[in-house]
């Protein structure tokens, strides 16, 4: 991790190369599969499809469900659950301790976090131009959030990577809603092309095992995944505690408490999805698919 700490500071990102070996990964990756095999179960019920694909590999299962159920996807991204195994990997030494070189020995998990899904083309699963804290409530621009990005396959320009602008730490831009100029199903927010120079960009191409850290200000995207495998990773984040999330309906996680790790089994045992994006299989009423509808504080603060 030597020089990580430099580049953030110079960047508003840094990469941590191979942090974690292929097998301290595949816990998540078991639970991830568990969660789309409920998946598959669940649609199969409501008659959303009318063929199961448990014993499809990863790579390949999501894409035969939502070859089937237009939004699948994007409803799991949206409304997966939390498991053991992405808690225990949040509270992870690893990230916490390449954390607390940025945020100091008081750390606290900030409420939001992601399951990436990336099937191929597919627009739901590609991710415009934007800052983390848009989708955050006014006034979290101003507490440091440490995200981190984890790859759980290699990532490349063909599979739908992630991309940053180099060194931008200025103010907060202007964000527009994506579905009134593209997918009208979309929650996305984007920030148009002439209020971002994009002429100074990094993408990730790496393996397995290395990990992006990057700030809530620096704009960022996915690209359209041309791969024959669904892109799986991770987002994860930080900040101190005591300091405003820009999340009103669910607290910060307490991880660290001058360097010193916090029980958390009892979290660990409880764990939710984020409370204030909602999604229900029943709800959904789409003939030719199932989509979710998550609302956030971002629809009415760029409406």
């Amino acid at each position: 991790m030597d020089n990580f700490v430099d580049d953030f500071k110079k960047n508003g990102f840094a990469v941590i190369k191979d942090l974690f070996e292929i097998n301290e990964l595949l816990p998540v990756m078991n639970d991830i599969n568990n969660l789309v095999n409920n998946l598959n179960d669940e649609l199969l019920r409501l008659g959303k499809i009318k063929n199961s694909y448990k014993d499809e590999d990863l790579s390949k299962k999501l894409i035969c469900i939502e070859k089937e159920c237009n939004g699948a996807a994007a409803w799991l991204h949206s409304s997966g659950k939390m498991t053991k195994e992405i808690a225990k990997l949040w509270c992870n030494n690893k990230l916490l301790d390449a954390v607390q070189q940025l945020l100091g020995p008081n750390i606290s998990g900030n409420p939001i976090w992601n399951i990436r899904c990336k099937v191929p083309n597919n627009s739901l699963a590609t991710v415009p131009w934007h800052q983390d804290t848009a989708y955050l409530n006014e006034g979290s621009e101003n507490t440091l959030q440490i995200a981190a990005w984890i790859p759980l396959v290699d990532v490349n320009k063909q599979n739908g990577t992630l991309q940053l602008v180099k060194n931008y730490n200025k103010e907060v831009l202007n964000h527009k809603l994506e579905r009134e100029i593209g997918d009208k199903k979309s929650w996305y927010l984007y920030i148009d092309d002439k209020d971002l120079d994009t002429s100074s960009i990094f993408t990730c191409d790496f393996s397995v095992g290395t990990i992006v850290l990057f700030n809530q200000i620096i704009p960022h995207r996915s690209l359209e995944n041309h791969s024959d495998h669904t892109r799986w990773s991770l987002d994860l984040r930080w900040q101190k505690p005591n300091e405003y999330s820009g999340v009103e309906s669910t607290e910060c996680v307490p991880m660290r408490k001058k360097g010193i790790n916090q029980d958390l089994n009892n979290w660990i045992n409880s764990i939710d999805r984020k409370e204030f994006v909602t999604a229900d299989y029943e709800s959904v009423k789409d003939e030719d698919g199932i989509y979710p509808n998550p609302n956030g504080p971002w629809i009415e603060r760029w409406q």
